[in-house]
């Protein structure tokens, strides 16, 4: 039988972020708003969501199944692991496939089956072990199917030509595919133990068979001639959903068809082992019949329709049903909708979360390694440098970690590499789950897993032989974030009972760099630091540093937000919440000045005299000594030229966005001195806490412009959503979720209004703001700022404005 531990249970319940140290380490951030251009896929947050988002997902009784767009197989929850004496099913924990990568799967209650890109039919779980279901049937080429299914013995597969074919011993207990099936171009197939099958073509026309099973003539009867938008079936009831969103429901007796999602116009439905119905319409709302089983799943669906219904447009979500639970497959993640603290282990695993697992640069001593676009490990330092290694090969490498004479990185399946004059003499511990951050010392490394754990190996060197031990592992905690100083690591979690935060350091404290601050705010706390003997963390945007800083490092710029920081020798880099690099100390022999106009930075990584950042677009800048090459950065890496205006395009018409801006700049910088008042209407502007009244200016008489000699190609026009509209009207109240939409904002939590400490006369005559809403009481334009926690766990914020037009 399975044991489900808390810690396990934690890892799934908690996003993580995979991210190295390297001598103060680097951070990945959060998806820039920003839309440019991308030099280096390998270094952008979406060319890494392409790669590990999955593309197919299924659900089953207790587990979860995915194949990413790389082909790679993954099951998590509980997966059947054998028959006990009394035929009571017993189930393992996250299964590892015995195939990697494949073409399509399936799963049901009792095994799995699955399609290898070698083209070999793999099944496992104990209903294999009663029959064959790897000898595929004649004919069939298994490079060409697009879609499996599996149902209590039969298995179903759809080829490229949408010709299906079926196989297993109890695909022969019902009647065979009928010809006039196998000429047709099948979309979909279900069947209950191959005792009745039912398929939809491309015109969307169901048809049914099976050999003599009761509901078979109902279904046929009841569909005949339907056009259909999706189809479901399971023992004794089949449910289509025509092209118009009605929902049809047919058992094998009359008194027990259901009238279900009357007046909804439904895209799917679903229905678990409980008997709930679950259904989605074609705006992405979920709707669940009230007779069914849905105990906590109210408040889980409520915040899925505020969130993201409506947003999804041809993309349409996708259901699963499990015995108690429904999950649900949307732009690449997977979300357990039921709600329930023992289906904990329904969650997708942060593995997933791509996003979060990226740290594409490292700045060691007078070293440099960033991922190549092809995810290889490239090295700008030359060969003169010593005491760094040439990386390893391969192409599959997720995230680097520069020591003081060694390296480390994470393939992107988890597993460890390590080069140069590593700890342990390069041996490496056993790691059950998968790397999840790593970090590197002067001979010392470390990882934590996806469970929360953190390993270290190498040792702690202490230049007065004082040594902070470890916290001792008598309270359980789960571990969410880990840096590796030269000879000291910090980490940030939370306590597995009661959800507090905690910050633990332990290695060498000769400088008090162990010793934490008694009044430092862990719950506020978003992101940590470590060097030789001086520790940072950024708490509530503020940057507090304890240890020994003689330096400078703890003159950090008043006035300023800070959404990361790291440190350095005698040198301290934040970068804002703007995404600009901010750089302080008495630094060392270099200048270590940011270049001027860098911003939008993702990740940031400092060596002993020199800073490397990678912005969201993928380009790479770096700056300080260059003693080995370490900072000069490769023309494939470097930034991209700005982009050439648009030809032959009238500028007195198609003011670039430059203009805009600059123009906008302009206008809050100079506001209007004195305010003029024209038919009694004041329009009240206020921004920044200060007030300016103006009114609506006369509208100027523009002659007519001639009529075009040429046709116009480029089309420069930008039609904001409905959702993210700036106008609202006098007495609208926008609440958190309505900004968080206007905001384009997703994968968020914790949204709040940050309300003024001081409230001006302006703010109070255009809008009132508390920390759950706004109210617009008056014309003019109300800029807010919106706080909120991102899927890091970072703090972050974004200016609102509201345009109430009367």
């Amino acid at each position: 039988m399975f044991t489900l531990h808390l810690r396990r249970l934690a890892s799934f319940l908690i996003s993580g972020a995979l991210v190295m140290s390297a001598c103060g380490g680097s951070d990945s951030s959060p998806k820039s708003d920003t839309m440019s251009r991308q030099r280096n896929v390998a270094l952008t947050e979406s060319s890494l969501n392409s790669l590990l988002t999955p593309r197919f997902f299924t659900t089953s009784t207790h587990a979860s199944l995915v194949i990413t767009n790389d082909n790679e197989l993954v099951i998590w929850g509980l997966f059947p692991k054998s028959y006990a004496n009394d035929w009571q099913m017993e189930y393992e924990e996250n299964p590892t496939p015995p195939v990697s990568q494949v073409r399509v799967a399936a799963m049901d209650e009792t095994m799995a089956v699955a399609i290898g890109l070698d083209n070999k039919a793999y099944a496992w779980g104990p209903g294999a072990k009663f029959a064959d279901y790897t000898t595929l049937p004649e004919g069939l080429d298994p490079s060409k199917l697009t879609s499996l299914f599996l149902n209590l013995g039969a298995v179903g597969g759809i080829d490229s030509d949408g010709k299906l074919w079926v196989w297993g011993p109890a695909a022969s207990w019902g009647a065979a595919v009928p010809e006039a099936i196998s000429q047709k171009k099948i979309t979909a197939y279900t069947t209950f133990n191959g005792q009745y099958s039912m398929v939809m073509d491309e015109d969307g026309k169901v048809s049914t068979w099976g050999g003599g099973y009761p509901i078979v003539p109902r279904i046929q009867e009841r569909f005949d001639g339907i056009s259909a938008r999706s189809i479901y079936s399971n023992a004794n009831q089949a449910i289509v959903v025509t092209t118009e969103g009605e929902v049809l429901h047919v058992t094998d007796s009359p008194n027990r068809d259901l009238q279900l999602f009357e007046g909804i116009d439904v895209q799917q439905v679903v229905v678990t082992g409980m008997n709930t119905y679950v259904a989605i319409d074609t705006n992405g709302k979920l709707h669940v019949d009230d007779d069914g089983y849905n105990d906590g799943w109210k408040d889980y669906i409520d915040a899925w329709n505020d969130e993201y219904a409506g947003s999804f447009g041809e993309n349409m979500p996708v259901l699963g049903a499990g015995v108690r639970h429904v999950a649900i497959f949307a732009d690449g993640y997977v979300r357990n909708i039921s709600g329930r603290d023992w289906l904990g282990y329904l969650v997708m695993p942060e593995y997933f979360h791509s996003g979060q697992y990226v740290a594409p640069i490292a700045a060691g001593p007078y070293s440099t390694y960033a991922l190549d676009e092809d995810f290889t490990i490239n090295t700008f330092h030359n060969s003169e440098n010593a005491t760094q290694l040439a990386a390893p090969e391969g192409s599959d490498f997720m995230a680097i970690a520069a020591g003081w004479t060694h390296g480390l990185a994470v393939r992107r399946n988890g597993k460890l590499v390590t080069w140069g004059d590593a700890p342990n003499n390069g041996a490496l511990p056993e790691i059950e789950g998968r790397v999840t951050r790593i970090g590197a010392g002067f001979h010392l490394s470390a990882a934590l897993d996806n469970y929360g754990n953190i390993f270290e190996w190498g040792e702690f060197f202490s230049p007065t032989n004082n040594i902070k031990d470890r916290p001792s592992d008598e309270q359980c905690i789960y571990y969410d974030n880990l840096k590796v100083g030269y000879n000291t690591i910090i980490a940030t979690g939370i306590t597995c009972e009661g959800r507090s935060r905690v910050l633990h350091v332990w290695g060498d404290n000769s400088f008090g760099q162990a010793n934490i601050p008694e009044d430092l705010d862990t719950s506020d706390l978003t992101n940590i630091a470590a060097s030789y003997n001086c520790m940072a963390a950024v708490v509530n945007g503020a940057i507090r540093t304890w240890g020994d800083c003689p330096d400078g490092q703890s003159d950090v710029p008043e006035g300023v937000d800070f959404q990361d920081v790291e440190l350095g020798w005698g040198f301290a880099v934040g970068v804002t919440t703007d995404g600009v690099p901010m750089v302080w100390g008495t630094l060392p022999r270099q200048e270590l000045s940011p270049p001027a106009g860098l911003q939008n930075i993702s990740s940031l990584s400092i060596g002993y005299e020199h800073v490397v950042a990678v912005d969201w677009s993928g380009n790479v800048t770096s700056w300080g000594s260059n003693l080995y090459g370490e900072s000069t950065v490769p023309a494939k890496f470097k930034p991209l030229p700005p982009v050439e205006p648009m030809p032959n395009i009238d500028e007195a018409i198609y003011r670039t966005a430059r203009e805009n801006a600059e123009a906008l700049a302009d206008t809050i910088a100079n506001p209007i001195a004195t305010p003029s008042v024209i038919d009694d209407v004041v329009v009240i502007v206020s921004r920044n806490g200060e007030q300016t009244e103006t009114t609506l200016p006369v509208p100027v008489a523009v002659a007519a412009l001639p009529e075009p000699t040429r046709t116009v190609q480029y089309d420069t026009t930008i039609v904001l959503p409905a959702s993210q509209n700036p106008i609202v009207s006098v007495g609208s109240v926008v609440n958190t979720s309505q900004a968080t939409k206007r905001l384009g904002l997703t994968k968020v939590s914790g949204v709040t209004f940050v309300v003024p400490k001081k409230v001006s006369s302006a703010s109070s005559r255009v809008c009132t703001i508390t920390s759950k809403s706004v109210t617009v009481i008056a014309r003019g334009i109300c800029d807010v700022k919106v706080s909120y926690t991102d899927a890091k766990k970072k703090k972050r914020s974004k200016a609102l404005t509201l345009i109430a037009n009367g």
